[in-house]
């Protein structure tokens, strides 16, 4: 069920009672995966971290809100299984021919779907160069439409401190798309 006029969506409940853990695992097992993927894990290992991410949802459901929409929620435990993962530092840097997400329209021109593919890169290449915590800043407040105290919240930082994180984002983000020519300079501003 979603929120109107945004991108949220709340866990619809089962008859009469509570969400239940299939049914919140079924509707946003997709959209978990694809964010893994926006945060940097490997295709390799989204299933795995999906997964991961689920185990602590099992043991945090009861403290869910179901009145709250659940991918704030499920962003921040995401965001803290991926930390973890990184400091565990379990993996090696790997560079894969695909990032397992195709954004292309198959029913465009090879030509398009190159192109698409070449700019899904190059934004993956500029998401890389920023610090974890902008990173999550900015994908879920750029991509999924998070509002910034949704996302102070899921992250666990102030709310303040989450505006500087996305300004800062913004900016590396244009800074670092202009030197790759994923957008030109604006000569009027």
């Amino acid at each position: 069920m979603g929120v109107p006029g945004s991108n949220l969506v709340v866990c619809a409940p089962v008859a009469s009672g509570p969400p239940t853990l299939k049914a919140m695992y079924e509707a946003h097992v997709d959209w978990l995966v694809q964010t893994l993927g926006r945060l940097g894990v490997r295709p390799n290992d989204r299933d795995d971290l999906a997964h991961d991410v689920f185990v602590v949802v099992h043991r945090k459901f009861t403290t869910f809100d179901s009145m709250r929409p659940v991918r704030p929620w499920l962003f921040g435990i995401a965001y803290r299984v991926v930390s973890e993962d990184r400091r565990r530092a379990r993996h090696r840097y790997e560079v894969t021919a695909s990032s397992g997400v195709d954004w292309a329209d198959p029913r465009s021109g090879l030509e398009a779907q190159a192109a698409a593919r070449h700019r899904l890169a190059l934004v993956r290449a500029v998401l890389d160069r920023m610090s974890y915590m902008r990173r999550a800043v900015f994908i879920m407040h750029e991509f999924d439409g998070f509002s910034v105290p949704d996302i102070a919240e899921a992250v666990g930082v102030p709310l303040n401190t989450s505006y500087s994180h996305l300004r800062r984002a913004r900016q590396e983000f244009e800074v670092a798309a202009l030197e790759l020519g994923l957008i030109e300079e604006d000569d009027n501003g």
